[in-house]
């Protein structure tokens, strides 16, 4: 699971969700016109408090889309680039891709 922050800074996690668990826990209601996030992504978010502060409720329903994803190889650990258009269809850069945290910006069209 990727979780990119408002600021600039990104985390990497990997999806314990699997199913037959619940999607959801009514222990955390969200505020009117928000939601909680569910699945694999809504697990991470309810464990970790610096994933749900840093990030809040969600804003509209889990949406499934299909993306590109396309890796650069640098010469050394920290290096390495990815790219990943999101469902807006902007593509994100996100740097150092080879460890589990670092930064990542928009790409101009």
């Amino acid at each position: 699971i990727l979780v990119l922050y408002a600021d600039g800074k990104y985390e990497q996690y990997e999806d314990t969700w699997t199913e037959g668990m619940p999607e959801s826990d009514p222990a955390f209601v969200p505020p009117a016109g928000l939601l909680q996030p569910i699945r694999g992504f809504g697990k991470l978010w309810r464990e970790n408090t610096n994933v749900r502060d840093g990030l809040g409720w969600a804003t509209a329903p889990e949406q499934g889309f299909t993306t590109t994803w396309q890796e650069q190889i640098g010469e050394s650990l920290g290096q390495s680039k990815a790219f990943a258009r999101i469902l807006s269809g902007q593509i994100a850069q996100i740097n150092s891709w080879d460890v589990r945290t670092g930064t990542w910006q928009f790409l101009a069209p």
